[in-house]
């Protein structure tokens, strides 16, 4: 839950509702430092941002995220979660953003496809005249 907040919280009109997590991984050990301190390492956090037809706000790119804010952010609402013992101390890289757009958008007037559906049905009605 952090983490959808933390990225919701570094986007501008984005909701944690719209912020779905999909995969959390270690991408480096756990190691000792030279003070034999517990070294967490890295991990990779995937999530995808599912936006309703309501967003106005700017189009989501790599530049949208900045690593600092997100770093802010995430500790932020960690530490407001109760959580201890873990915090963000590099800046984060921001890897590529893709989009996808998933359906089709309604039409609000004229649309094409009833102009189509409405062809059909009155060839379907003057087929059955003819019978």
């Amino acid at each position: 839950m952090a983490l959808k907040e933390a990225v919701a919280d570094t986007l501008s009109g984005v909701e944690k509702e719209s912020v779905v997590i999909d995969g959390v991984e270690t991408v480096s050990t756990r190691r000792l430092d030279a003070e034999r301190r517990l070294n967490a390492g890295s991990v990779k956090v995937s999530y995808t941002i599912v936006l309703p037809q309501s967003y106005a706000g700017p189009e989501i790119k790599a530049a949208s995220i900045v690593p600092a804010t997100l770093m802010k952010n995430i500790n932020t609402r960690i530490a407001a979660k109760g959580v201890t013992g873990g915090s963000v101390t590099e800046v984060p890289t921001i890897a590529v953003v893709t989009q996808e757009r998933v359906g089709t958008p309604l039409q609000t007037s004229g649309s094409v496809g009833g102009a189509t559906l409405g062809f059909l049905v009155g060839l379907l009605g003057f087929s059955a005249l003819l019978k």
